[in-house]
């Protein structure tokens, strides 16, 4: 069971959404091939995306599919 997901466009986004405990999308933006974002921690380069989509709507769909697993599970 999760806690929550989390949608971002940078993998510094998807890091902290592991680290949160969460499930997590990658929205691909354009910003998603930029340098991640400067943090005070090492980034972890093993972490990747639960899934990967082109846009909001996408992600949105695919989460609701998600939870729907869940509750039939």
């Amino acid at each position: 069971s999760w806690t929550g997901f989390v949608v971002g466009d940078r993998i510094t986004d998807i890091i902290a959404g592991a680290r949160a405990g969460c499930h997590t999308v990658l929205v691909q933006t354009g910003k998603h091939h930029e340098q991640p974002i400067e943090t005070s921690e090492p980034l972890d380069p093993t972490v990747q995306p639960d899934h990967t989509c082109a846009d909001v709507p996408a992600a949105v769909a695919w989460i609701l599919t998600q939870c729907k697993r869940q509750k039939v599970e």
